[in-house]
């Protein structure tokens, strides 16, 4: 099979600009969609914990998560 080439403008459109006028890369969010164990909302948060602001007015705790990393032993 023969592979076609193409032009570098088709693969990055942005390539023969010089860096300073490319467009910059999104950067991630550290938003992550989480439920709340107390009343089951969803929503977007970036608080380690899982439970909402009205839960955690209310006293309601996240149950505790157990930890999935192994240790070398």
């Amino acid at each position: 099979m023969t592979e076609e080439k193409q032009c570098s403008c088709i693969k990055n459109p942005f390539a023969n600009l010089p860096p300073g006028m490319r467009p910059k890369q999104r950067k991630k969010s550290s938003l992550h969609k989480v439920t709340c164990p107390g009343c089951s909302r969803e929503y977007w948060t970036n608080r380690i914990t899982d439970v909402c602001f009205d839960c955690e007015k209310k006293g309601v705790s996240a149950p505790e998560k157990t930890n999935t990393k192994r240790t070398k032993g």
